[in-house]
């Protein structure tokens, strides 16, 4: 239960945890306690305390992080290529 009271005590209060802090303490305890991700958000939004996040909300960040992965290699190797041809995007 330390990853939900890090989710409350580490910010300001006037400031909440985004949306990709939430999933990722979420995978964390769904890892540890093996659980079913509908339970997890549903006690997690039960408690006023804790930010809300929808399922649906949880599933659309962790695929929008999977495809910032995927974009960081495509452009790691669009530099490669830039560097490779002097700096030319041409022929």
């Amino acid at each position: 239960m330390e990853k939900i009271k890090c989710l409350s005590l580490s910010r300001p209060v006037d400031q909440e945890p985004q949306a990709p802090e939430v999933a990722l303490a979420v995978t964390q305890l769904r890892r540890e306690l093996k659980g079913i991700v509908t339970f997890i958000l549903d006690t997690i939004n039960a408690n006023p305390n804790l930010p809300h996040l929808s399922r649906s909300n949880f599933y659309y960040t962790l695929k929008k992080e999977d495809q910032d992965r995927k974009n960081h290699e495509i452009m790691a190797e669009m530099k490669a290529i830039y560097e490779e041809h002097k700096h030319r995007y041409g022929y």
